[in-house]
């Protein structure tokens, strides 16, 4: 049976075409067409290209003499539903059984994984099939040309949500979700599972390209078990940049923490003055080229009178996307509304916000916050949702913190919030309690943790600056704890320099040993970005 090859390569943005493997000899998009190129059996091949990629694919092609074996398919743009109608018409027009699809920006595609998933396909007749449990990139997904037919159909009825969406690597499956039982599907799994990591073994992004380069480095073999137990094993591979950088900017006299309602805790330091932080997100973005800035860290980001101005400069920033955690009590203020419309006006898509209300009724609401018997307060949190979601429509969350006061409110706060006509459109984020590695008193209403540890999410991949510019070892770290470690400044050593002082900890923890508060913490599974 004849198979259609076809590459993804519409990117914008992206490491695909920077020759940085083979000692500097090799882009990972010309390492993804020796791949493909490699597969046995007769086969077609095909290209997907922006006007932005077209010529850095036509220049790659050339220098591996293939220029004349693919075919390039090229649009202004990519979404999903584009995506699945050239496929369904590369398979129709090539006379293809089925179709091997993988993305042009993978360094790893395996050839050995590859040969299984399409003895899987074709021995049990599948319609969609994948490698299940591997690190992302290391094996394409293969889809039978009549279930290309299906999918094109779903994606164009109008009904599918994920068909206007970019093309990104979950993309196929996005739409099979939507009717799972109707398609064959066949997985090869991983002999262990590494989803739990989340590699993503791409060059989509800098951090990713370094995670890459760093895989070169401590494994040779193509073997993709060794590959990935390698992964696992490697500090390198694992923490490569910082992904979000949760910065200080406001600090009053007293801070509800975010930590435990009920206590309210004194800061020495101040929020980051306004010159200092220009500095700084100048320096994220040359670092990180691509992260999350959240401006609330120890404190609610809207009590910086200036929180407008603040916002905006992070939003002049391409590369950086804004988040705000607040209990928005002013936010319906004209001031405040003022600088919020300002935001949504430089990059409303740009910005999440999160607003923590943590009850379902307003006596439950008012214990929580300590707002007495004052009545309007939670009117004003859930008011405030409403009209953030009509200017920042699918990027506002009512968030539910888990404790053992609002336990009981649980499965209301979830119904309602859940339902796609609350005033969120259905967004809901239930949080589980921070006890802060026992500082403050254990409210969880149950232990979440995983049976077995894994290396901290917050040392690989956060960073959180305080207002004089001091670097926490993570958010747990609080300033006013007396054992706080310190990792660094990032005002007066840099943003590259504290961060590989971070290094030794991940070590640390991929060797299993938690020290001092580490040993404490039950954060450790708990993701941002």
């Amino acid at each position: 049976m004849k198979n259609g090859i076809f590459l993804f390569a519409g990117f914008e943005k992206t490491h695909a075409f920077d020759n940085i493997f083979s000692s500097g000899k090799q882009s990972a998009f010309e390492l993804s067409l020796e791949w493909a190129l490699g597969l046995e059996g007769e086969s077609s091949y095909a290209v997907a290209v922006t006007p932005s990629s077209e010529e850095a694919v036509k220049s790659a092609l050339q220098k591996c003499g293939c220029q004349e074996k693919f075919s390039l398919v090229k649009k202004d743009r990519w979404n999903t539903q584009f995506l699945l109608e050239e496929l369904a018409l590369f398979a129709s027009r090539t006379s293809s059984s089925c179709v091997v699809f993988a993305f042009g920006d993978c360094p790893f595609l395996n050839k050995s994984l590859t040969r299984q998933v399409l003895e899987s396909h074709k021995k049990y007749l599948a319609e969609y099939s994948f490698a299940d449990g591997w690190p992302l990139g290391f094996a394409p997904e293969v889809i039978d040309c009549g279930a290309l037919n299906i999918l094109n159909g779903i994606a164009k009825s109008g009904t599918c949500a994920a068909a206007e969406l970019p093309v990104t690597k979950e993309s196929l499956f996005g739409v099979i979700k939507t009717d799972i039982n109707s398609f064959e599907i066949e997985t090869v799994m991983a002999p262990k599972d590494y989803r739990m990591y989340r590699f993503d073994f791409s060059c989509s992004s800098k951090a990713n390209t370094l995670s890459c380069l760093e895989l070169c480095k401590v494994e040779s073999s193509d073997d993709a078990e060794a590959l990935s137990d390698a992964a696992v094993k490697s500090a390198d591979v694992q923490q490569t940049l910082p992904a979000f950088y949760n910065i200080q900017i406001s600090c009053p006299e007293k801070v509800f923490t975010l930590y435990n309602p009920y206590s309210k805790k004194p800061l020495e330091t101040r929020g980051m003055d306004f010159e200092n932080f220009c500095k700084l997100l100048s320096s994220i973005e040359e670092f990180s080229e691509q992260a999350v800035v959240g401006l609330g860290t120890f404190a609610d980001p809207l009590l910086n009178a200036e929180f407008g101005k603040y916002a905006e400069e992070v939003l002049s920033h391409e590369g950086l996307s804004l988040l705000i955690e607040t209990d928005a009590l002013n936010v319906l203020e004209d001031s405040f509304m003022q600088q919020v419309k300002r935001i949504a006006d430089v990059a409303a898509s740009r910005v999440t916000w999160i607003v923590s209300i943590d009850a379902f009724s307003q006596e439950v609401y008012n214990s929580i916050h300590g707002c007495g018997t004052e009545a309007s307060a939670f009117a004003k949190a859930t008011r405030a949702v409403q009209v953030l979601s009509q200017i920042f429509p699918g990027n506002v969350w009512p968030q539910f913190t888990r404790m053992n006061a609002n336990e009981c409110e649980l499965e209301s706060f979830y119904r309602y919030w859940h339902d796609k006509a609350s005033p969120s459109g259905g967004n809901v984020i239930i949080q589980k309690f921070d006890h802060a590695c026992h500082f403050f008193s254990d409210e969880r209403p149950a232990d979440l943790s995983p049976l077995v540890r894994t290396p901290c999410w917050h040392l690989k991949r956060d960073m959180t600056v305080l207002g004089n510019g001091d670097v926490p070892l993570c958010r747990e770290n609080e300033p006013f704890a007396q054992d706080a470690v310190i990792v660094g400044n990032v005002l007066s050593e840099g943003i590259e320099a504290v961060w590989k002082k971070f290094k030794p900890y991940v070590n640390e923890h991929i060797e299993k040993k938690y020290c001092g508060k580490c040993g404490k913490c039950d954060e450790y599974y708990t993701f941002n970005f």
